[in-house]
């Protein structure tokens, strides 16, 4: 996260949009950063929207970028995931989905944090048509980085405008990491067992 912030002060949005196409190829890095970053530019709700433009453009720059290369990959790449436990569980569950789903998956996709860092590398894994990966990952990620843009801009609004309420801030980050904590491994158990029963089911 220390890494991060230097970034963003030297190259501004040209670094938010590093960070966000960066993490849309599966690189772990701490885009909230990000929203906060571009929270404090926000003056009104037009520049909210077009800030959100700019953020949703790195994102689509990332996860097309990671389309591809799971699309045209040969079987050293096919071989890295199987490797790679995080990724080969987010492959499994999300190609059945693919599958399963359609464009539904590719829009939920970008609202699940731990998927989506892999969703559209697996999408060209599983070679899911293009095009209908591009709009509804388009309208997701729109829809996700609004929402997240807006509570960030809130929340920045809160911390400047009334020192009061820092310490509930505060509070409620520790609180909300700690959720975080406890919910993942359960979700990632949830996950894990899903496809885990798909596999056992009789054929037919």
């Amino acid at each position: 996260m220390f890494y991060i912030h230097p970034l963003l002060m030297k190259f501004g949005q040209l670094g938010v949009f590093i960070i966000m196409a960066a993490e849309n190829m599966g690189l772990p890095l701490p885009t909230e950063l990000g929203y906060v970053y571009e929270a404090a530019l926000a003056k009104n709700l037009l520049m909210l929207i077009y800030l959100n433009l700019f953020i949703t453009a790195g994102n689509l720059a990332g996860g097309v970028s990671a389309y591809w290369i799971g699309k045209e990959g040969d079987l050293a790449l096919h071989k890295f995931i199987r490797k790679r436990k995080g990724l080969a569980e987010a492959h499994n569950f999300l190609v059945k989905w693919y599958d399963r789903y359609g464009s539904v998956t590719v829009f939920a996709a970008r609202f699940i944090g731990y998927i989506r860092p892999w969703a559209s590398f697996v999408a060209g894994v599983a070679e899911f048509p293009f095009w209908p990966f591009l709009i509804w990952t388009a309208v997701g990620t729109f829809l996700f980085n609004f929402i997240a843009l807006w509570i960030a801009d809130y929340i920045f609004h809160l911390w400047h405008n009334f020192p009061i309420y820092r310490i509930f801030i505060l509070i409620s980050g520790v609180i909300l990491f700690a959720l975080i904590l406890v919910i993942y491994p359960l979700y990632k158990r949830f996950i894990r067992g899903h496809y885990d029963n798909d596999d056992r089911k009789p054929e037919g």
